[in-house]
């Protein structure tokens, strides 16, 4: 999911019972088709427990 606010981008990616959404995020270059249309790109992984029925783990890193 990507959201769009004014010159800036932020890439979400949400994973269940799993790990390494913000590494899904980078190693297949979701950003890159924004890289020259965007002066902010920000990457974020949200990764939630359907067990425990929370959010376990939430990171983001700045890109450009």
């Amino acid at each position: 999911m990507s959201v769009f606010i004014d010159d800036k981008v932020y890439i979400f990616e949400f994973k269940v019972n799993g790990s390494g959404a913000l590494k899904q995020i980078k190693e297949r270059g979701y950003f890159q088709k924004y890289i020259n249309d965007y002066n902010e790109i920000y990457i974020v992984g949200v990764e939630f427990d359907s067990k425990e029925r929370n959010l376990v783990k939430c990171e983001w890193k700045k890109i450009k």
